[in-house]
C-alpha cells in the first residue's frame, strides 16, 4: 500500500484506543510500518529511535507488554536499559465521543540511572 504524499499519521487518543488497540487485541491487521511490537523497556530511548526510526514528527508508536514491579502486585515497573521512565503526570482520562471513559494516558519522562533526579529530553505517553 502506497501512502500518498503529504500524509501524516496523527491519530487522536480515542482513535489509538478504540480503533488501533481494539484491532490489535482482536488479532486484526494494522497499518504496516506504523506500530512496532517491542519490549521498549529493554532499550534506551536513543536505541529505540536508532532501531525503529522516529518520523519527522519525532513520534514512534509501540505495543509493549506491561511488567509488574512485584510478582503479586499491580504496580507496573518502568525500569529500562540504563534508566527508568518516571511518571510526570497523573492518569489523564481518555473519553469517546459520548463522553465515556475508554482508557487513560500518563506522561512519562526518561531518567538516566546515574542521574536519577534529572529529566532527559525523552518523553513517552503510556
Amino acid at each position: 500500500m502506497k501512502i500518498p504524499t503529504g500524509y501524516r499519521f496523527a491519530p487522536t487518543d480515542e482513535e489509538l484506543i478504540s480503533y488501533f488497540l481494539a484491532r490489535k487485541l482482536r488479532g486484526m491487521d494494522l497499518p504496516p510500518n506504523v506500530f512496532k511490537e517491542v519490549d521498549i523497556y529493554g532499550y534506551t530511548p536513543q536505541q529505540l529511535e536508532d532501531g525503529y526510526g522516529a518520523r519527522r514528527e519525532k513520534e514512534m508508536f509501540f505495543f509493549t507488554k506491561n511488567k509488574l514491579k512485584y510478582e503479586n502486585g499491580s504496580r507496573p515497573t518502568r525500569q529500562a536499559r540504563d534508566g527508568f521512565w518516571r511518571a510526570s503526570t497523573r492518569k489523564i482520562p481518555i473519553k469517546d465521543d459520548n463522553g465515556h471513559e475508554i482508557g487513560h494516558k500518563m506522561l512519562l519522562n526518561y531518567r538516566i540511572n546515574a542521574d536519577k533526579k534529572r529529566n532527559t529530553e525523552w518523553l513517552m505517553y503510556e
